[in-house]
């Protein structure tokens, strides 16, 4: 499967505050644009193979991408400024999952026809967005004229990327037991296991307002383009500058061990015995 496709949403938000005698009050006031190009592509295989007419083994591949391409931008009120301001980002994001499992059903005529289910499965998922770029302009009071920010969510680019592995592996057996009264009852047991893996790496950079030329309207009343050139990256100007943050990146891991016995047993047209027991410790 495979498709693409664009939208653009328009839409407005307002953060309320509480003002004098109790009322609430408009904080901020933003228009958002946003304009998004997705694109979706997947596919699903299966293979199986049956032998000895009582054994059966599949294998089945699982692939899904998404892409997203965004841009945003929100321009509005903002009270803590006290005129308006103008934040453009621009993201590219890819998330990938794929998963790949191995599975079989066997029967054994000689064990009361005893039916062995076995499974293992290996999932990957991750997430990649290589430079997300944010630009905050605010409007100088009493012109038409935006002023490039030195405010922190402002001149922002970010890479990040999140990899996940799990792995699971499953078995289940049932074994049809005959009773003394012609019926039939189920003896069912089982075990899982299941270890999953996660890592975060993530990085912050920023443009840093350091020298004379970064304060210069001339200069940072000029495009990002124009202003982040090589000529005003210096000391005198801006320096690029890594904000990332403690808790930007992480290293998790879970570990699920499981068991389970069950067992079904008629005792009666319209009555049926049914109990079972299941364990399961889990570490993350």
């Amino acid at each position: 499967s495979f498709d693409h496709g664009f939208q653009t949403v328009h839409r407005q938000r307002q953060y309320l505050v509480l003002g004098q005698a109790g009322r609430q009050e408009v904080g901020h006031d933003y228009r958002f644009e946003t304009t998004e190009h997705t694109i979706g592509a997947g596919s699903v295989i299966t293979l199986g193979a049956s032998f000895f007419r009582d054994h059966e083994v599949r294998l089945t591949q699982v692939i899904n991408r998404n892409t997203t391409d965004e841009t945003r931008q929100y321009q509005g009120l903002n009270r803590d400024l006290g005129s308006d301001i103008r934040v453009t980002r621009l993201m590219w994001v890819e998330r990938t999952l794929m998963a790949h499992q191995v599975a079989g059903t066997h029967v054994f005529p000689l064990l009361f026809n005893a039916e062995l289910d076995w499974r293992y499965t290996h999932a990957l998922a991750g997430r990649y967005e290589p430079d997300r770029r944010e630009v905050r302009y605010d409007q100088e009071q009493g012109t038409n004229r935006w002023l490039l920010s030195d405010r922190p969510e402002g001149n922002q680019r970010l890479y990040s990327h999140l990899v996940e592995h799990n792995h699971d592996l499953g078995l289940d057996l049932r074994v049809p037991v005959p009773l003394w009264t012609n019926a039939t009852a189920l003896l069912k047991s089982g075990a899982a296991f299941n270890w999953r893996a996660r890592k975060v790496d993530t990085r912050r950079y920023k443009f840093q307002h350091k020298g004379p030329l970064s304060g210069d309207s001339s200069i940072i009343s000029q495009s990002p383009e124009e202003v982040f050139s090589p000529d005003h990256i210096q000391p005198q100007g801006f320096q690029f500058e890594e904000v990332t943050r403690e808790t930007d990146n992480y290293t998790a891991a879970q570990h699920v061990v499981a068991g389970y016995a069950a067992v079904d047993v008629p005792l009666s047209p319209a009555w049926k015995l049914s109990a079972g027991l299941r364990v399961e410790r889990g570490v993350q």
